[in-house]
């Protein structure tokens, strides 16, 4: 078996770098852009409150596809569309 030897710091700093943003971004606006592509068009509120947004948490950037709408929870619950969209990559 390999063994792998860490370099204190390097994890946080690559987490943390621009690069690993940029893919994150990148990759955010492509769910962002399945989940709108299959989101549920009843009235249209749902798929328009679809967003990405990204930032730092702890040691590492992140970013999220969300929902502000308050039926969002609803809607996830009954179609799974975000969770679909995510995994369809």
């Amino acid at each position: 078996m390999a063994k792998i030897k860490l370099i204190p710091g390097a994890a946080s700093d690559l987490m943390s770098s621009a690069p690993v943003a940029g893919l994150l971004a990148k990759l955010a606006g492509e769910v962002l852009g399945r989940a709108q592509a299959t989101a549920p068009k009843r009235s249209g509120r749902y798929q328009s409150s679809l967003f990405v947004t990204t930032g730092q948490h702890g040691d590492r950037k992140v970013a999220i596809v969300g929902s502000n709408d308050p039926k969002a929870l609803a809607v996830e619950s009954r179609t799974g569309n975000l969770a679909k969209a995510l995994g369809s990559r």
